[in-house]
């Protein structure tokens, strides 16, 4: 019998580390081949300038999602506002709470986003990246901080 409560609890163990492909990383700066990789395969925002330091992410492989932050230049925020679209005051950006790939240094305005209008209020902006289907972007430029972030299709 006990050998039975042993076995199932090795069985269930091992289920949910199969399961548990979230993983984060971590890069001093977009420059490193860790990043640029990351970037490569789509779990960073190609829109992301080269100049962005302190990267962080955290993803899943098993429902294609990430949560992602970088620290960027003042003089870089500019230019990477024109590479994205700005979304209507209305729109609330996708975001599940309930897989387990939100990290603990996640913005709690961010968990998830409400309404643009109501996060400009507090001093964010939010985007669409083009051409990369379900990602988006917020900046928060006071703290000269992007955080992006992709839901499954």
């Amino acid at each position: 019998m006990r050998f039975t409560y042993k076995a199932i609890g090795l069985l269930i163990l091992l289920a949910l580390a199969s399961c548990a492909e979230t993983r984060e990383d971590s890069f001093p700066s977009m420059s490193t081949p860790g990043a640029q990789s990351m970037m490569t395969r789509g779990w960073i925002p190609t829109v992301l300038p080269s100049t962005a330091t302190d990267v962080r992410l955290r993803s899943n492989i098993d429902t294609n999602m990430v949560r992602g932050t970088a620290r960027l230049p003042a003089a870089d925020l500019q230019r990477l506002r024109g590479a994205l679209r700005p979304l209507a005051d209305d729109a609330v950006p996708p975001f599940r709470t309930n897989v387990g790939v939100t990290p603990k240094w996640w913005p709690p305005d961010l968990r998830p986003p409400s309404r643009t209008a109501e996060l400009r209020g507090r001093g964010w902006e939010l985007f669409s990246v083009p051409e990369e289907s379900a990602a988006y972007i917020a900046l928060h430029a006071s703290e000269g901080r992007v955080y992006f972030w992709s839901e499954s299709d």
